[in-house]
């Protein structure tokens, strides 16, 4: 060898140099791939450490204790024989306090709507006996009452309006047993329009019976009225047989019945017996 002569250099072919750059790509990608795969799984590693210790606790965990050595348990007993039962008291909760209630107030005595019972054998004035009648009026038909006493002998008066309606009555409230009495009198008399004036007593199960006088509403004369109340006709309600011993009303109406003219007037009736 000639000195200060420099072997030659290898002269690489281009198939050569694309295989060495070939593999030198591959161990980089290679050693890339496994740096990404471990910093991954620390990270992972980390974040699962931090939850776990930064997670609140269950109820139902029992912290981790660590088991003292049996050396340092002095009494043997302990080392076996399980924790003692602790018994908590129940807490006594007081009763509500109640509102006293109220007592309620006393009942209102009912007014008694009938006049005495009627003893056999004996007559009597009804309107002397009768407290304030009760007026009944077909829709928009107007009545109004009064009970006047006059010379101690009370009459009767109804004021009645048949502009619109058909009828107007007034009823006096009794509990009597008329069985032992014969007949029935009266006096009436009227003002204003002409219209049909009506007597009627009802039982106890509804039953009418009764009479009536025709466009006598407005006569001014006094009509003397003596009545058997045997023959008293059938009106309506109950059975056709009134029970006079459950007599419970006495009715006195004004009706507006055929070629009656309606109107306003006035009925007063006088001297009700029964004999």
């Amino acid at each position: 060898m000639i000195p200060n002569e420099r072997p030659a250099h290898k002269i690489l072919s281009p198939r050569r140099k694309r295989s060495l750059l070939s593999f030198r790509r591959k161990t980089d990608l290679a050693w890339f791939l496994l740096t990404l795969v471990m910093f991954s799984s620390g990270m992972t590693a980390f974040a699962l450490a931090g939850w776990f210790l930064r997670r609140p606790q269950q109820p139902n965990e029992v912290p981790f204790e660590r088991a003292a050595p049996v050396a340092l348990l002095k009494d043997p007993i302990a080392r076996t024989s399980p924790p003692p039962i602790v018994v908590e008291k129940p807490v006594e909760r007081k009763p509500a306090r109640q509102k006293p209630v109220a007592p309620p107030p006393p009942a209102k005595p009912k007014r008694p709507t009938t006049v005495k019972v009627i003893p056999e054998n004996k007559s009597f004035n009804l309107l002397q006996e009768a407290r304030s009648p009760k007026r009944e009026v077909d829709g928009p038909a107007r009545l109004s009452t009064k009970m006047i006493d006059l010379n101690g002998e009370k009459e009767l008066k109804l004021n009645y309006d048949l502009a619109q309606g058909e009828w107007v009555q007034a009823s006096l409230s009794l509990r009597a047993d008329l069985r032992t009495f014969s007949r029935v009198q009266f006096l009436f008399r009227g003002e204003g329009a002409s219209n049909t004036f009506e007597f009627k007593v009802v039982d106890s199960d509804g039953t009418n019976v009764g009479t009536s006088w025709p466009r006598q509403s407005g006569n001014t004369a006094w009509t003397v009225v003596d009545l058997v109340l045997s023959d008293l006709p059938y009106l309506w309600g109950g059975d056709t047989t009134l029970d006079w011993k459950r007599v419970r009303q006495i009715y006195f109406a004004v009706s507006k019945k055929k070629d009656d003219q309606g109107g306003r007037g006035r009925v007063t009736i006088r001297g009700v017996r029964f004999l």
